[in-house]
């Protein structure tokens, strides 16, 4: 996986008939309440999520260095492999320089999109719990007020924004 020119890559997870619809209907939506394969999103920035999916919808957190650590190996394990080692890539996804990997983890009703960003930001060192999460807000609430905005782009950040295709979907960014 190589993004040469990204500042930021910013990640998703979901179930991958789902996530990887153009037009997702009900019947991608009932597929989804399934176990089943699950793809990562992974969307390469030159600006910040901020800036590309807008200041009402996206947010930054202080993380340290070893939690984005963390928090990049966290994302390592959760793609599948092909025969070489590296990430599987599935197909294009639905912005510009977006690709969908394969996941090696699986979708399911306890183990959702909101679920597993609240993994990544426990990984991360953030006090944050899946037990219970099903909505984005739910995972939002569980992280400290953010009274600033960040404004140190040599800071290790997490920032935390809205997929503008699903707006109960939320994803990382690492920018360290």
């Amino acid at each position: 996986m190589a993004f040469p020119t990204a500042r930021h890559l910013v990640f998703g997870w979901g179930a991958r008939d789902y996530y990887m619809a153009q037009n997702p209907g009900i019947a991608d939506l009932l597929r989804a309440a399934v176990p089943g394969p699950a793809v990562m999103l992974v969307i390469p920035l030159q600006a910040s999520p901020e800036a590309v999916f807008g200041a009402s919808t996206a947010f930054s957190i202080p993380a340290p260095q070893e939690g984005i650590q963390r928090l990049s190996q966290f994302l390592w394990d959760y793609l599948a492999a092909d025969e070489q080692g590296s990430p599987r890539r599935v197909g294009i996804g639905p912005y510009q320089q977006s690709v969908f990997y394969a996941s090696a983890g699986t979708y399911n009703l306890g183990h959702i999109c909101n679920t597993w960003t609240a993994e990544a930001l426990g990984v991360a060192g953030f006090p944050v719990t899946a037990s219970g999460v099903v909505f984005a807000g739910q995972v939002l609430d569980q992280l400290p007020p953010v009274l600033e905005p960040v404004t140190n782009a040599h800071k290790c950040l997490v920032h935390i924004f809205g997929f503008a295709h699903n707006s109960n979907n939320y994803g990382t960014a690492l920018h360290g």
